[in-house]
């Protein structure tokens, strides 16, 4: 009896062994891959991958995974919330204290639907509404315009009026250049940023292009196209996601649109550059064409006569409404207000004064 209870024992743990070592080869061949728990599938874990999943930073598409690509400027999309560039504040949060209840309620509350407000001092967003919203831009597109004039047409340079000037849209804000008009550099970027003026946008878009093409001869639909390839690119580069540039001067086209912390960015580019700063602060202008001719300028910033603000930029049309760049200046601190599509031409004005009361703790 003893032998035969000692013969079970061993054919018992035989069969265990052969058990534990057919279960090893199972699971060495299956790859060694965790079960998924009880009604969780692994396709949809959080850690597993999923087909047709959206890389960071890009957009909703259509196409399978591995066949998303880079969005070129030549095929601008709609972009409802471009992200934030690596160059620019990447905390779109509000910043600390900023009393975000004085200008969303009550009597101060802001009507611009697209706002943003930048501490250039400090390279620190402070405050945003729809911030990364595609809107229109209209005349602050002359900041971009007046950016690469700056880079491709030499102070001194001889500018010649032609007849680029009569592709300016109806209703449009002028600077009455007329044809054969000579001038310079500053003269052209007065009777464009203080006016507004359409007519000078346009010279100042055919200069630059001519000049990247090396081409004084090239044809204005030529110049043109080398304009906007360049403005685009240009704009790409500094980190703006939702931008893109159809028009020097922003007259309205469908194409041509923008965000208003992409504006931030281009605000940023243009006070850069001591020959812009020194034309956006400026009250009235009197030039002197190059043949001797006397010409005055006067700002339409109604802003710019406080002690505090330093430029930038008006735009009005039908579908942008009322906006303004703002630079400004106090104890040290030089912000940034971008406040598009305000509610009437004097809520432009309201609006961005309280943006700016709010930054700087002017309030009650």
């Amino acid at each position: 009896m003893k032998n035969e209870t000692k013969r079970i024992f061993y054919i018992f743990l035989t069969l265990c062994v052969t058990l534990a070592v057919a279960l090893f080869i199972g699971w060495a061949v299956g790859g060694g891959e965790d079960v998924p728990a009880l009604g969780v599938s692994s396709e949809l874990s959080p850690s597993s991958p999923q087909s047709g999943s959206i890389p960071a930073g890009g957009e909703v598409s259509n196409q399978n995974s591995e066949n998303i690509s880079e969005v070129k400027s030549e095929n601008p999309v709609e972009v409802s919330e471009p992200g934030v560039s690596e160059e620019s504040s990447e905390d779109h949060s509000t910043a600390p204290g900023f009393p975000v209840n004085f200008i969303e309620n009550g009597p101060n509350r802001v009507t611009a639907e697209y706002v943003a407000v930048y501490n250039l001092t400090e390279d620190k967003f402070i405050y945003g509404k729809n911030e990364f919203e595609k809107c229109y831009p209209a005349s602050l597109t002359k900041l971009v315009t007046a950016i690469l004039a700056e880079k491709y047409i030499g102070v001194s340079e001889e500018i010649v009026v032609g007849d680029e000037i009569f592709r300016i849209g109806k209703g449009s804000s002028v600077a009455y250049l007329q044809k054969g008009y000579r001038m310079n550099l500053e003269t052209l970027l007065d009777a464009m940023l203080l006016p507004s003026g359409n007519d000078a946008a346009y010279t100042a878009a055919v200069k630059i292009g001519r000049n990247i093409l090396g081409d004084g001869n090239a044809s204005i639909d030529s110049a043109l196209a080398r304009y906007y390839e360049t403005a685009n690119a240009y704009v790409a580069s500094i980190g703006c996601e939702g931008t893109h540039i159809s028009t020097p001067d922003g007259y309205h086209d469908s194409e041509h649109y923008t965000t208003a912390w992409d504006y931030v960015l281009i605000s940023r580019e243009a006070l850069k550059s001591g020959l812009i700063r020194k034309v956006v602060k400026k009250t009235v202008a009197h030039d002197k064409l190059l043949d001797g001719r006397q010409i005055t300028y006067n700002n339409v910033n109604m802003l710019i006569d406080r002690d505090y603000v330093t430029g930038l930029k008006t735009g009005t049309t039908s579908e942008a409404g009322y906006c303004i760049a703002v630079s400004t200046g106090y104890n040290g601190v030089e912000l940034i207000i971008i406040s598009l599509r305000s509610s009437t031409p004097e809520n432009r004005y309201l609006d961005a004064e309280k943006l700016i009361s709010a930054a700087y703790g002017w309030f009650d």
